[in-house]
């Protein structure tokens, strides 16, 4: 289960400009934290959101839901159509703004960059990468095999440049070592012998 459903909700660890979506409401978009607090009486949060298809909206948890955008790969951006082909390759290739967003703690980018690292050029690993991105649709009814070969691999340029990127800042902060230390006890050995081989291309 997703972070962010169920009585787990509660439990994430909400930031103010944090992205998140509404997994009930997906039609809402990608909505920014604009406040947490406490419930009432002590129990659980209430978490004030704007979201661009709904506007402000505060939500109770629990009994509400919210969830990362990566969580839930059927979400809309203001405009998409969900059946039109180029928000489906949109869809597929997107990396996640949070990993981007120098607002967000280093923690919270490196261990989302890091999920984006599972997935590698193996047939099976590319069809479960393609079903996370498109959530209920068959991938091989959207794009024959060569084709979410295709994606996947500018989904991977785009991935390795934002790996790129985050080094490159936290090299020019004096962090390189706080975002080496991230990556050793976040990724698996198998996941970290991936980044490390990207890394080698342009080393810290």
């Amino acid at each position: 289960m997703p972070p962010g459903f169920g009585k787990r909700a509660v439990y994430m660890d909400f930031k103010i400009n944090q992205d998140v979506v509404n997994p009930t409401r997906p039609e809402w978009g990608i909505g920014k934290i604009l406040a947490v607090e406490p419930g009432p009486g002590g129990q659980g949060l209430r978490v004030r959101v704007r979201f661009p298809g709904a506007g402000p909206k505060t939500i109770a948890l629990p009994p509400g839901r919210l969830a990362p955008p990566e969580s839930v790969p059927a979400v809309q951006k203001p405009g998409e159509n969900p059946d039109d082909e180029q928000t489906r390759i949109t869809r597929l290739c997107r990396i996640p703004e949070i990993i981007m967003d120098r607002r967000a703690s280093l923690e919270t980018r490196v261990e989302e960059l890091v999920k984006l690292f599972r997935f590698d050029n193996h047939p099976k690993s590319i069809f479960d990468w393609a079903v996370m991105r498109l959530g209920d649709k068959d991938p091989l009814g959207e794009f024959t095999a060569d084709e979410l070969h295709e994606h996947f691999a500018e989904f991977s340029r785009r991935r390795n440049r934002a790996l790129h990127a985050i080094a490159q800042e936290t090299r020019r902060a004096g962090l390189e070592m706080q975002f080496l230390t991230l990556l050793d006890r976040t990724a698996s050995p198998d996941v970290r012998e991936k980044i490390r081989r990207v890394l080698a291309s342009n080393p810290l």
